[in-house]
């Protein structure tokens, strides 16, 4: 039985480097909340023996990301709570647990009991 040789002519042709190439070099000028110190000793804590700079830096941005739509769940929620409105400028939006505890319940029910006020506050 003869081997037949696969040839790669059907595939389109690709630019000079891959989009995945382009997005970690954009990724090295973007400014990030969490630093890739503080992201790196997390990794470690949870258990990751390496930690490659492009790995840190995606895995800060996915952190930032997911902050930043807890922090805008959490803002929705007491805008709804205190009829404010989110219009006018001079508004005070003064966030509460009671706040958070929806927004994260929102994205996983156990962050949303983890959040809860431990028994002796209440």
């Amino acid at each position: 039985m003869q081997a037949t040789r696969c040839t790669l002519d059907y595939l389109p042709h690709f630019r000079e480097f891959s989009p995945v190439e382009g997005c970690l070099d954009n990724l090295k000028d973007w400014p990030s909340i969490f630093t890739d110190e503080v992201v790196g000793h997390f990794m470690i804590k949870a258990g990751f023996s390496h930690t490659v700079p492009h790995v840190l830096r995606i895995c800060g941005m996915a952190t930032q990301k997911f902050v930043a739509d807890i922090t805008e769940s959490a803002k929705q929620y007491n805008i709804v709570r205190n009829n404010l409105d989110p219009t006018n400028p001079l508004e005070k939006f003064t966030m509460t647990l009671d706040d958070l505890k929806p927004a994260l319940a929102d994205y996983d029910e156990r962050l949303g009991k983890a959040a809860a006020k431990p028994e002796f506050y209440v």
